[in-house]
Order: structure tokens, then sequence, then C-alpha cells
């Protein structure tokens, strides 16, 4: 677990939002830090944030299908479905036979 979960385990939302901030901030950081930190931003009620997070993952790693979906999942529960839609064809390009990315698009084969 990361400095930031564990700050967020005992309610210290702002430093647990400094750690994750930090945690990407780095050279080093892995797909699954700027993850780790969309999904902080989400649970706190930060769209906004979680949705800058995961740009700059996907600038990162832009042929991480996981922060894609995320992304994409970010956008359906915000309701804005055409945003989602866009990440979700970005997965097929990548991933063609995805079936989460498919079930996004309405795509039952």
């Amino acid at each position: 677990k990361s400095l930031g979960d564990f700050f967020y385990t005992q309610k210290d939302t702002e430093r647990a939002e400094k750690a994750f901030m930090k945690s990407i901030s780095c050279d080093d950081a892995s797909a699954s830090s700027f993850i780790s930190a969309a999904s902080f931003f989400t649970g706190v009620s930060q769209h906004d944030k979680a949705i800058h997070v995961l740009k700059k993952a996907g600038e990162k790693f832009p042929d991480n299908t996981v922060i894609m979906e995320k992304t994409a999942t970010i956008y359906e529960s915000l309701g804005v479905s055409y945003r989602a839609m866009e990440e979700f064809r970005k997965i097929l390009i990548i991933d063609p036979g995805n079936k989460k990315a498919r079930k996004g698009l309405g795509i039952n084969k």
C-alpha cells in the first residue's frame, strides 16, 4: 500500500492528496500510481482531479487500456457519455476484443 492509501484510511484526506500527488510527480511513477491517485480522488468526489490525473497518466502511458477504462468509467458516472465512448473507442484500437469497451459501446459481438 502507498502512503496516500495509509493517510486515506486514517481519514487524513489532505495528507493523502499530497502523498498521491507527490507519487505521480516522480519520473519513475508507475501506471498503478496514477490509477491509485485517480481512485482516491474519485473516492472523495473530486472527479475533476481524477480526470486530470488520468490525462497525465494517458500521456505517460498512451497504450495502457486500464487507464482508459478508468477514465471512461469516471466519465460514465458523471454522465459525460460522449467522452466515455471516446475512451472505449481508443481501447478497441489497442485491444479489439476488450469486453468492457465493447459493452460500453453497445457492441455485443
